[in-house]
Parts: structure tokens; sequence; C-alpha cells
């Protein structure tokens, strides 16, 4: 998980919230079943981008391999109002939006990367997430499944090749040391599974104002 922020919300969501909101009200009242009235492309496309494609919560890739969910964080069950709020709205990938489901607990709420620093809840330690001191991080962690071992193999590929480019840099100098450093940066900021990515840079001797 890292460091996300809310991006404006598209124009018709702030048009049709009360309506689209007060329809699935409706619908839940009555009770039928309701309309995914946050299913829309301007929706999905604008959580996308706030997300780079990644999942909120473990940070994985998601379109390459799957298709991801709109997510929201106050679950409809309990919260219906928010049901278009657009700050408990996300893009998941299937695995934490299925772990996640419509678990929720007001005292112990999911670290949530738009309202919470990460770091203040997690330790990334190779292919691991720990959470020595968060009664908070350790309920998201083991609640979506985090450590389970298809998600560490994945953190440990992820690393494998970071470590190829690492080796590279070490063994530069001069221009090519710093081409090597700016790929480095660039790949840590655009690829996935940041935090986990960061902290192995950094253990590994990688000094760069910019991490």
């Amino acid at each position: 998980m890292r460091t996300l922020h809310k991006q404006a919300p598209p124009a018709s969501l702030v048009e049709n919230q009360a309506a689209w909101t007060q329809r699935y009200k409706e619908a839940v009242d009555a009770g039928h079943p309701p309309p995914a009235v946050w299913a829309t492309t301007p929706i999905r496309e604008g959580l996308r981008a706030e997300t780079q494609e990644r999942c909120a919560y473990c940070d994985a890739a998601i379109s390459h391999i799957a298709f991801d969910h709109i997510e929201h964080y106050r679950p409809r069950n309990l919260r219906p109002d928010l049901v278009l709020d657009w700050d408990n709205l996300t893009i998941a990938c299937p695995r934490c939006n299925g772990a996640k489901r419509e678990q929720f607990d007001e005292t112990n709420p999911y670290v949530f990367p738009f309202a919470d620093d990460p770091l203040d809840h997690f330790v990334y330690a190779g292919d691991l997430v720990y959470t020595p001191w968060s009664d908070r991080g350790t309920l998201t962690v083991s609640h979506l499944g985090l450590n389970k071992f298809g998600r560490k193999r994945a953190r440990r590929r992820r690393l494998e090749a970071v470590a190829g480019y690492l080796a590279r840099w070490k063994n530069s100098s001069g221009a090519a040391r710093v081409e090597h450093a700016n790929f480095i940066i660039d790949d840590l900021t655009q690829g996935d599974y940041f935090q986990t990515v960061r902290a192995f840079l950094l253990t590994a001797g990688f000094s760069d104002p910019r991490l």
C-alpha cells in the first residue's frame, strides 16, 4: 500500500450524485436489487487515474491480469448514503475486494491510503508486510490476505527484477550510473508494490534524494 491522493470527481458524478444515490436507496428500501449506479465509465476512469490502475490496498497492477473492481471503503450495506461519495470510492483488485466484502468496523477500520499514511501502520521487509504496532494494520493485512503465498511470491518476483537493476547501477560509474539511477526511480514510481521496492532499495544502499 502506498499513499494516494484524491483528484476531482468526474462532472457526471457531481451532477447526478444526489439523484443516483436516492435511486439506489429507494431500491434497497423496497427490497429490490439496487442498480450499480457507480459503474459508469467516467467514474471508473477517474478512479483508475488516482491509483495508476493499481489496487489501492495491495498495490498490484490489475489491468493486464484481471478486471478491476470499484471498491466502496465503507460498504454499501452499511452506508448506502455513501454509495457515490467520491471519498469512499477507489479501485481494488478482485482478491482484495473479494476478501474485504462487506466487513467494516468503524472502531478499527481498514487502513485507507487516501486518508492514512501506510508507513504509520506497516513495515516492509523483503516480500513481507509487518504490522508490529498497528491494530488497524494487523486487521488490514489479515483480512485482505496481504501476506498469503501468492501475494508474497508476486512481491518477491518484483524484487528479483529490481535486484538486477540495482546490480547494474552498482557496477556502473559516471553518466551510466546516473542513467541507471534514473531508470530505478522511474521503475519505482511507475511500477507496482511501491513501498516494498522502496524499502528494498534503501536497505540495499541505493541512496537517492528522490526516495
